[in-house]
């Protein structure tokens, strides 16, 4: 007894420490390429385009499936890189971290659920900038937070959440029955149709 629940406190152990590994990447990526991502969501075309790479990237595990692996150094790190790259709009933050889970080697349902882990410090990181940088435009904390959490950002918040969560439920049971790149079909064609109508627009 005393030994098994030493082996499920070590292994909670660990997955705060490939947490905090998985989400090294996109603080880097974040820090380094800061302007460029904030320009993304102002070019319609090059973000329909980065559906269509979703796309491609859903489909990856399908002919690089690595070999059975546990969750580890390398596999945190490979689908913390997946996450860093879906800082950009139009790649699936899921998509591309349990893509990247699967090719590791790591087990689906264990890469989903990693998937949404990394969500956590990703989310509150992304609050902190948000705050660090209204506090530089207001000059004051309270207002920098009174502004983050003003009724339209709040209920915005609150819709994202309960999407979110739906979306993680009908991701994750793709990925048990093995049919992740069925959402690929779904990027090919939205981004497609939005190439042709922005760059038409």
């Amino acid at each position: 007894m005393v030994s098994l629940f030493n082996n499920e406190m070590r292994e909670e152990r660990m997955m705060i420490v490939w947490l905090g590994v998985a989400t090294v990447p996109a603080v880097v990526a974040a820090l380094l390429f800061k302007d460029f991502f904030d320009a993304a969501p102002g070019k319609p075309v090059f973000v329909s385009g980065l559906l269509i790479v979703t796309g491609f990237i859903l489909f990856v595990p399908r002919i690089l499936k690595g070999k059975a692996a546990k969750l580890g150094l390398k596999s945190s790190v490979v689908m913390g890189i997946g996450q860093a790259c879906a800082i950009l709009p139009g790649i699936s933050r899921s998509g591309s971290t349990i893509a990247a889970g699967l090719v590791s080697g790591v087990k689906a349902e264990k890469a989903a659920e990693f998937s949404f882990l990394m969500s956590i410090p990703a989310i509150v990181g992304g609050f902190v900038l948000t705050l660090k940088e209204q506090m530089e435009q207001t000059g004051s904390f309270t207002r920098a937070l009174n502004s983050c959490f003003n009724a339209p950002y709040v209920a915005g918040a609150i819709a994202a959440a309960f999407v979110g969560l739906f979306a993680i439920y009908v991701v994750m049971g793709a990925v048990k029955r093995g049919k992740l790149e069925y959402f690929a079909y779904y990027c090919f064609t939205a981004g497609i149709a939005g190439m042709i109508y922005f760059s038409q627009s």
